[in-house]
């Protein structure tokens, strides 16, 4: 079996919309140190809007992921776009921003029937979520084999 150089953690955050308080427990009590924690991936509403674009939001965050990631996509083909904001303050990826981890929060874009009783599974494409969900996958397989982890390289939000 192919095993990636490093472990790879799965984490489900619950609070979000009330202050992110599972990603900030997470961070505060994290399964592997921060200072040992390469790079947190965030998905945000993956599956509308456009089915063939998604913003990678703060990749920038390290040069290494910004790279690595639009190289893994040249296997998914989705359109990426990288805002400069990091949104920061609006999902889980801020928790560990603050904790000097790299990250990129892939994020499908607001629609008109965000947070409105029309705001159904129905508007959900699967096909985008897997695209999405296969793109997160390679990034986090190259990453976790990195000979050299990538560096943190924030900035002032």
């Amino acid at each position: 079996a192919h095993l990636p150089r490093r472990t790879i953690v799965f984490v489900a955050f619950d609070g979000e919309e009330i202050g992110q308080l599972g990603s900030y427990y997470y961070t505060a009590h994290p399964a592997i140190p921060l200072e040992r924690t390469r790079l947190m991936i965030n998905f945000d509403m993956i599956g509308g809007n456009d089915p063939e674009h998604i913003n990678a939001v703060a990749s920038r965050s390290s040069e290494v992921i910004h790279r690595v990631h639009q190289e893994a996509n040249q296997h998914v083909g989705l359109r990426l776009t990288h805002p400069s904001s990091y949104r920061l303050g609006r999902s889980d990826h801020t928790a560990f921003y603050r904790g000097r981890v790299p990250i990129i929060y892939f994020f499908g874009g607001l629609h008109p029937e965000y947070h409105s009783p029309r705001d159904k599974v129905g508007i959900v494409s699967g096909d985008k979520v897997g695209r999405v969900a296969r793109l997160a996958l390679l990034t986090a397989w190259k990453v976790s084999n990195l000979a050299t982890p990538p560096a943190f390289q924030g900035r002032r939000p």
